[in-house]
Order: structure tokens, then sequence, then C-alpha cells
């Protein structure tokens, strides 16, 4: 008999996500697959699919105008980004599976990575591309030292590929 596997949420449990702070999140590629570009002497080349997450990233302000973009890098397996939260009408509450609460964190990043896929299915003519992984890792950043330290890791992702975890997943 096999075991049934629990889907588990890894937000914080009781957390409001949609309240005012700055978050560090990490978004991953279906099984790990480089799909968004390669490094180059260090610097990350994006081909056409990395681009068009660029392109989705920077425009979500004008979706959600109660955010600020920060620090963010596009990887060949994987994205990170730091983003503020700022809204005017907060939505109080926890999101639970099936009910998504309106301006919180993880509504903005399903928008984004379906915006993403949606395009790119389109613009490779393939319906079933899978370009994300289920799910996407999040860190509450807490207060400046934790923000300063997210921004270099971030900035210097592309140095560091070869000793990233990421890199060995592929």
């Amino acid at each position: 008999m096999h075991a049934k596997h629990e889907r588990h949420s890894l937000r914080l449990k009781g957390y409001d996500y949609s309240q005012t702070g700055a978050y560090f999140v990490t978004i991953a590629c279906d099984q790990h697959r480089c799909l968004f570009g390669s490094i180059q002497d260090t610097q990350m080349q994006c081909n056409h699919l990395g681009k068009l997450i660029e392109q989705h990233w920077l425009s979500l302000p004008e979706h959600f105008p109660f955010i600020a973009l920060d620090q963010y890098v596009v990887m060949p397996n994987h994205f990170h980004a730091i983003l503020w939260l700022n809204p005017k009408h907060p939505h109080p509450n926890t999101e639970t599976f099936g009910k998504p609460t309106k301006n919180s964190l993880p509504t903005i990043i399903r928008s984004f990575k379906a915006g993403v896929t949606r395009e790119s299915r389109t613009q490779f003519a393939n319906a079933e591309l899978k370009i994300w992984q289920r799910n996407y890792w999040e860190k509450v950043i807490r207060d400046e030292n934790e923000l300063n330290h997210i921004r270099q890791y971030i900035q210097n992702n592309p140095l560091k590929w070869q000793l990233d975890k990421l890199y060995w997943a592929q």
C-alpha cells in the first residue's frame, strides 16, 4: 500500500502575507531544468524565456500598484527577487487553499507564474510547456541587516553559480 502524499504549505502558519513588508522569493524551474539561459563569465545570459520572465517581473507594479520591486536575478533554472508590499487597503487574512487573499504575496506570485507560463506557451506554440515547480520559497525580511545580506546574495548569485544547490540539481 502506498502512503498518501499530502500537500502542505511552505508558508508560515498564521502569517498574514498581505501585510506591509519586504519578502525574499525564490521560484524554481520545473525539474530544475536550465530553461532561462546560462552563466557565461560569471554573468547571466538570459535566453528568450529568461527575458520574458524579466519583462513579466518588471511589469508587476502595473498590475499591483501597491508593490515595489527590489533586487532580482534570473538564473538558468530559478529566479530570486525581493518584493515590497505596501497595500493601501490591506486584506488581512491567512490564505487557504482554494481561497486566495486579494493583494497577498501568494496571489502576486501566482499571477506572475501564470502570466509567464501563458505567454511562453503561446510564443513557443506548446500548450503543455511546464516552466515552474509547483510552489515557491519565500522569506519574510525582518530588518535592514537581513535585507542587505539578501540583496548581496542575489547580486552575487551568478558569481557563485557552480556552488549553488540548484546548479547541482540540474
